[in-house]
């Protein structure tokens, strides 16, 4: 059995988090069962399929943000495995980068060495904003 790469899937857009994508498709045949139809012809739907179709783009099933490749287009499905290894490898990169820049930081806070005053005040106030939740950088 092969690992479930969708685990690797986690979107960057601002506030979001989410770890769901969806497929997005055009020219798509949908067909539903009816499971059941009320005296007001309020329909409840059961199983669904799709047929045909043509697969536009995979996209965070939260906030819409789409899956890019690295040429910046959409990730396509032959490519989607690859896009998301790449784009997770970069997240663990990005988190590594973070976790080294708030300890020069702390660093910096405790053993002040050549820091200007201003720039020992800069990084008090960005370890400030870290703590509080509130980092910009």
């Amino acid at each position: 059995m092969s690992d479930n790469l969708a685990k690797l899937f986690k979107c960057t857009g601002l506030g979001c988090g989410s770890t769901t994508f969806e497929e997005v498709m055009e020219n798509v045949t949908v067909l539903s069962t009816v499971s059941h139809l009320d005296e007001n012809g309020f329909v409840d739907y059961g199983e669904q399929s799709n047929e045909d179709g043509d697969v536009v783009r995979f996209q965070c099933a939260v906030c819409g943000l789409p899956i890019l490749d690295e040429d910046g287009g959409y990730a396509k499905d032959g490519d989607l495995a690859d896009v998301l290894r790449n784009n997770f490898s970069k997240l663990v990169a990005n988190g590594r980068d973070e976790i080294s820049r708030r300890a020069a930081l702390a660093a910096a806070i405790e053993t002040p060495g050549d820091l200007t005053p201003e720039e020992l005040r800069q990084a008090h106030d960005e370890i400030i904003g870290i703590l509080l939740g509130s980092d910009n950088a």
